[in-house]
């Protein structure tokens, strides 16, 4: 009889519960749990803005899908739309339409951020510097944003890049101590004898000298960097225009910092190769200085 009637009250509670909670979670709406970032923009509300809203809807889960994004969040959003518009809500659908489209600008820059960052980790390990945290981290940035976590995948993506950066100072760290626990009079003698012998002789040209390998060596990396950075910003336009892979907001968002360097590169560049060739060059006419060595034209290449 006791266990009977224990039974009846487990019962009873367990209804209970379900009575209060359900319509808790029916009630949550999925504006409620957007994204962080989110940031609702007033606008007229009418019932065309409401219709336009449905419709740029489920084109943004068309265009997710053929780029095989998840969009479980965006057809629940869609639905809940759709149920207010016709209860002649028509603030809500407005409201969703303008999540949907944070939801898909999130994903596409987030997609292009785990690619460009998947290409850093492997130039670091490729130069033996350890990236396991960094590449867990990522492993699980990209997982968020399969499951359309895009709060969490923001988070991860900047922690897998502060871990990458802290293994990348720990590896320099340790190449430094290396070369400073080598004898230094034993592995370099013979250079220590003709930097003396060459200082005797003249301290002036080899000044001269060294100072301009020092430029020649910096003016070939950043070559190499203006090209590399010309090759992203293409890859870029061409994902953006050509695949169509990348909305314009995402491409000016990225395009920016590669057009700022590649700005400061154009302006960097021909300052050292005047102190190579010692001409400098202004548009308004051509200054002429008496010392330095004219540099070759590079084929191809303007700044």
């Amino acid at each position: 009889m006791k266990m009977k009637f224990s039974f009846y009250c487990f019962v009873s509670l367990l209804s209970l519960l379900f009575v209060l909670v359900v319509p808790l979670v029916s009630a949550l709406s999925v504006v409620d749990v957007a994204p962080r970032g989110f940031v609702y923009q007033e606008t007229e509300v009418s019932y065309e803005a409401a219709q336009e809203s449905l419709d740029s809807i489920v084109l943004i889960i068309d265009e997710m899908e053929a780029l095989n994004f998840t969009v479980r969040y965006l057809n629940d959003a869609y639905a809940e739309a759709e149920q207010a518009f016709l209860a002649q809500d028509f603030r809500t659908p407005i409201v969703i339409g303008q999540l949907a489209l944070y939801i898909r600008d999130t994903a596409y820059l987030g997609r292009d951020q785990l690619e460009l960052f998947d290409q850093e980790l492997s130039r670091a390990a490729e130069q033996s510097i350890d990236v396991t945290n960094a590449q867990a981290l990522h492993h699980d940035a990209r997982a968020a944003l399969d499951e359309e976590r895009y709060d969490a995948m923001l988070s991860l993506l900047e922690q897998s890049q502060r871990m990458l950066d802290e293994s990348r100072t720990d590896h320099n760290r340790l190449m430094l101590i290396e070369k400073v626990q080598q004898n230094f009079f034993v592995r370099n003698k013979w250079i220590l004898v003709a930097f003396f012998v060459v200082v005797i002789v003249g301290c002036y040209p080899l000044f001269s000298g060294v100072r301009h390998a020092l430029i020649r060596r910096r003016l070939h990396r950043l070559r190499i960097d203006f090209d590399e950075t010309q090759q992203l910003l293409k890859r870029l336009q061409h994902r953006c225009f050509i695949e169509k892979k990348m909305t314009t907001t995402a491409y000016k968002l990225k395009s920016v910092y590669y057009e700022e360097h590649l700005a400061e590169l154009r302006h960097v560049i021909p300052v050292l190769e005047s102190q190579l060739t010692g001409r400098i060059v202004h548009r308004k006419g051509v200054i002429e200085v008496q010392s330095g060595t004219p540099l070759a034209p590079r084929k191809g290449k303007k700044f």
